[in-house]
């Protein structure tokens, strides 16, 4: 996969690019987005709350098309350890 960044006047529907000794002409949709077509969509979900677990967005090799929320952490949320017959909460 090749990463190619530009900027694009609003005025402009085509962008060129050089790629070695080729030149080509990309079509450009103000608006839309691209992704290579060996790269899936991330399908799973965008919002994410903090817990005790490890949690995984698998979005490794896949475009998003909104933006991840992670929510802050629930006021509610402490956490308890017990360490020689003491408990502690935090």
């Amino acid at each position: 996969m090749i990463t190619i960044p530009m900027q694009v006047a609003a005025s402009r529907a085509a962008v060129p690019m050089t790629i070695g000794a080729t030149t080509v002409t990309v079509p450009v949709t103000l608006g839309a987005s691209y992704a290579s077509a060996d790269v899936d969509p991330y399908t799973g979900t965008y919002e994410v709350t903090p817990n005790e677990e490890t949690q995984t967005l698998s979005t490794r090799r896949k475009y998003l098309v909104e933006d991840v929320i992670v929510h802050p952490i629930p006021s509610n949320y402490g956490r308890i350890s017990v360490a020689h017959n003491v408990i502690t909460v935090y």
